[in-house]
């Protein structure tokens, strides 16, 4: 959740009202300075439109777009996804914002993907995880370890995705652990063409500098 003000996600607000989608979002923002993000559309919004948990209110969006069955999980999903557009922005200085449009059958990554994935346990039950085609994996990887990585089933490529997700799934950790909350990181797992099939998993699509990927949510393991 925002801290305050400031930390309001203008972008995800923009995007969960309709003014624009997410691809031209990130266009917009890829040719702006970072320092200018968020004033800039600010200016585009209307008190109506003004969320102060608009990352939430996408992650409620695309569960009931999706249809499935959720619950109490879904607070701890936006919670995550908080944390986890934060560090995008933060480790790979990337602009992104989730869509709330469902991942479906007709519009799922295609061809080749590589997941990593990081379950937390104890008092919280979560895994979440990064899936993406080769050149978008390829780019996070570079983006992270600040290298020109070409291969994205090399152990570089793999070992910096982990480390990443490794890193935003700690920060999340110390969150839950502010709130009293215990809580242990397994350790990262990668794969490649996971056929993802969690409880309650949510798939979330992402669109970010680096290109489209997806965000996959569950209360278990699931690869």
């Amino acid at each position: 959740m925002p801290r305050k003000m400031l930390e309001v996600d203008f972008s995800q607000c923009l995007v969960n009202a309709g003014k624009i989608g997410p691809a031209e979002l990130i266009e917009r923002l890829q040719a702006m300075p970072p320092e200018e993000w968020q004033p800039a559309l600010a200016q585009e919004l209307d008190e109506t439109e003004l969320d102060v948990e608009p990352i939430h209110a996408a992650v409620q969006m695309v569960a009931r777009a999706a249809g499935g069955d959720y619950g109490q999980e879904l607070a701890l999903y936006g919670d995550y996804m908080c944390s986890f557009l934060h560090a995008c922005r933060e480790y790979l200085e990337v602009p992104c914002v989730v869509s709330t449009a469902p991942v479906t059958l007709e519009n799922q990554l295609q061809g080749v993907t590589y997941t990593v994935s990081q379950q937390i346990t104890g008092d919280v039950s979560l895994v979440g995880s990064i899936m993406a085609q080769e050149p978008v994996f390829l780019a996070l990887a570079s983006a992270y370890s600040h290298l020109q990585i070409t291969e994205a089933d090399s152990e570089i490529a793999v070992d910096s995705v982990q480390e990443f997700v490794n890193v935003y799934t700690g920060l999340f950790g110390r969150e839950l652990a502010a709130r009293q909350q215990e809580v242990e990181l397994e350790l990262p797992r990668s794969g490649v063409n996971v056929a993802p099939d969690g409880s309650h998993q949510l798939v979330l699509r992402i669109f970010s500098g680096l290109g489209v990927f997806d965000v996959i949510l569950a209360i278990d393991e699931f690869f």
